[in-house]
């Protein structure tokens, strides 16, 4: 019987898989769906560690690294027999903060299918499924536990996390203001997280004004936050995927969102370009002009160092490098 297996059209915005492509190249990519499919062809769904290797590996694909996608992204798991079966946690729930989590130790690493076995889970379902079986029935209590914990979250209390986020970004700060302590804050401050720094260039582009959108992000973020508060869009939020599929549409400039943030965006460029900053330099008077970021004397130049023009007759002279009175 031939089995298949479901490829999620965000696969590769899921912080493991952008590790994976980070740390080891479109290679490493393509080892991952190597072990995938040969899991997925196992009526059991796993296959003993050593014999995958051995039968994976030839003289253009070292051992060495079948071994390090299986074990160092939390993309397979490899029970107490050595089998190794795909990560409870399917692809694209798992948030960035639970895989920094797992990866310094802060979050305990998920029970083994064989753990989960001997406990209370004997139904637990894996990312790939045959073509016909029901999903519903095969809930993965594991995966979800994190996802619950997130929705039932503390609302007065503000994420650690969240704070810091906040620290760093003082416009988000203000546009969420009590609603910092929401579940959703999270995942929409995760749109500044580096882990998700190949999905924001790609967001970047398919916006229509990378340059424009990248330059101004912070911007485009408390535009989002606005948008999901006026139209009461949190609801919708429960995931970093949700956040990063909903502000990618948000930001299009070929949305009635997109067109209007990029209008803004665009009008803010040119106030900043045609307002003139004020002079620095102490004293300033009416006896002096101030053009460019220059300073002028009845039309000649004066250089910034200089002291204020004491009288409308003063004149600088430059060999003595002071003001004459004529």
């Amino acid at each position: 019987m031939s089995l298949w297996q479901k490829h999620w059209s965000n696969t590769s915005s899921d912080p493991r898989m952008q590790m994976l492509i980070t740390e080891m190249g479109p290679k490493g990519y393509g080892i991952y769906w190597l072990i995938s499919e040969r899991l997925t062809a196992c009526e059991e769904g796993a296959v003993m560690k050593q014999r995958l290797v051995k039968d994976m590996c030839s003289r253009r694909l070292n051992s060495n690294y079948i071994l390090q996608v299986i074990d160092n992204y939390y993309l397979f798991e490899t029970d107490e027999g050595g089998y190794v079966r795909h990560h409870p946690v399917r692809i694209g729930e798992m948030s960035a903060h639970t895989l920094h989590g797992l990866r310094t130790g802060k979050f305990p690493q998920e029970q083994t299918h064989v753990q989960r076995a001997s406990n209370e889970t004997p139904n637990s379902s894996y990312y790939n499924v045959r073509a016909g079986e029901n999903r519903t029935d095969n809930i993965n209590i594991t995966c979800m536990t994190h996802v619950s914990e997130k929705q039932s979250g503390q609302t007065g209390d503000i994420n650690p996390t969240v704070v810091a986020l906040l620290k760093e970004h003082p416009q988000v700060k203000t546009a969420l203001g009590e609603l910092a302590c929401k579940p959703w804050c999270i995942h929409v401050l995760a749109l500044f997280n580096p882990l998700y720094c190949m999905w924001r260039q790609v967001t970047c582009l398919h916006s229509g004004y990378s340059t424009l959108l990248d330059r101004h992000w912070e911007e485009a973020v408390v535009e989002f936050i606005h948008h999901i508060i006026v139209l009461d869009k949190a609801d919708e939020i429960r995931s970093d995927q949700n956040a990063h599929y909903y502000f990618a549409n948000f930001v299009n400039k070929y949305h009635a969102s997109g067109k209007k943030l990029l209008a803004k965006l665009k009008e803010k460029e040119r106030n900043v370009k045609t307002v003139e900053p004020a002079p620095s330099f102490p004293g300033t008077n009416s006896y002096e002009e101030y053009r460019g970021g220059k300073r002028y004397a009845d039309g000649k130049p004066i250089p910034d160092w200089a002291p204020p023009r004491p009288s409308a007759t003063a004149v600088w002279d430059a060999g003595s490098l002071c003001w004459t009175e004529l």
